[in-house]
């Protein structure tokens, strides 16, 4: 979270996304929480597409809902 706001770039994996997203709201690091939100959906498959779906709606994020929907269609 840190080296994301000195260079606006962050390592994120699958395995991490979901903390960091959690660090970004805490902080209330809107730029990372939309960073981790594209990542997620340029990682999205049929075995994730629900829980993705689900988070997306809860966050109300309508960019990474609308790109899950469309994937659903």
């Amino acid at each position: 979270v840190l080296n994301y706001a000195y260079t606006d770039r962050c390592a994120l994996t699958m395995g991490n996304v979901f903390s960091i997203i959690e660090a970004a709201q805490l902080c209330q690091m809107k730029s990372l929480f939309e960073y981790c939100c594209d990542f997620l959906a340029g990682h999205l498959d049929h075995e994730n597409i629900f829980q993705m779906y689900k988070f997306a709606k809860a966050n109300s994020n309508s960019k990474l809902l609308n790109t899950t929907y469309n994937y659903l269609m």
